[in-house]
């Protein structure tokens, strides 16, 4: 799972190559990303580069942070969520490990595959309704944006365009008039 949206060029270039090795011996190879990254050119192009060598991609609205795992045996998780240079945990205790897949599966489950084509019609986007979520959780916009992987300033804009869509003058009313309209639970 690898959230943040837009991955760095830095990053990409050191993946690439050693995806592309894995995937060539036949390793099986999963990945899921947020939304926003289909919306940065590098990291789609990155995505549609290891989809057509052989990776299952998939993007979702919402992660709740970086994780590797492999053969469902072994799991690398970040010390701290929102800082990974500080560091990683490799976990191999089986309870652990059971329950880190189930969280892994949970969201692949509702995942959109790189190469679906969205055609439903909706009043409203994966990504608006996780906004929505995270707002009546009451969460801060910087942090919203860390989660949904896009800066405070286009946050900011995805909360003033639901607020004005909603007919609201505030986020409590957004918040209001978005569960009247059947858009959070």
């Amino acid at each position: 799972m690898a959230p943040g949206g837009a991955q760095s060029e830095h990053a990409i270039r050191a993946a690439l190559p050693l995806d592309k090795e894995l995937l060539g011996r036949g390793v099986a190879l999963r990945s899921l990303f947020l939304d926003s990254a289909r919306s940065h050119s590098a990291t789609i192009r990155y995505l549609k580069d290891i989809h057509d060598a052989g990776a299952h991609v998939r993007t979702t609205s919402l992660l709740p942070t970086r994780i590797l795992i492999y053969d469902r045996e072994t799991a690398i998780v970040p010390l701290d969520a929102q800082n990974t240079a500080r560091g990683a945990v490799v976990v191999r205790d089986l309870p652990l490990l059971n329950l880190l897949n189930h969280l892994f599966h949970l969201y692949w489950d509702q995942a959109t595959p790189l190469d679906a084509a969205r055609t439903r019609p909706v009043e409203l986007s994966d990504l608006e309704r996780t906004v929505l979520r995270l707002m009546a959780a009451g969460q801060l916009d910087e942090v919203i944006s860390r989660h949904i992987g896009l800066s405070v300033r286009t946050t900011r804009r995805i909360i003033s365009d639901l607020t004005r869509r909603l007919g609201a003058h505030s986020r409590f009313q957004a918040g209001v008039r978005a569960a009247e309209r059947g858009w959070i639970a």
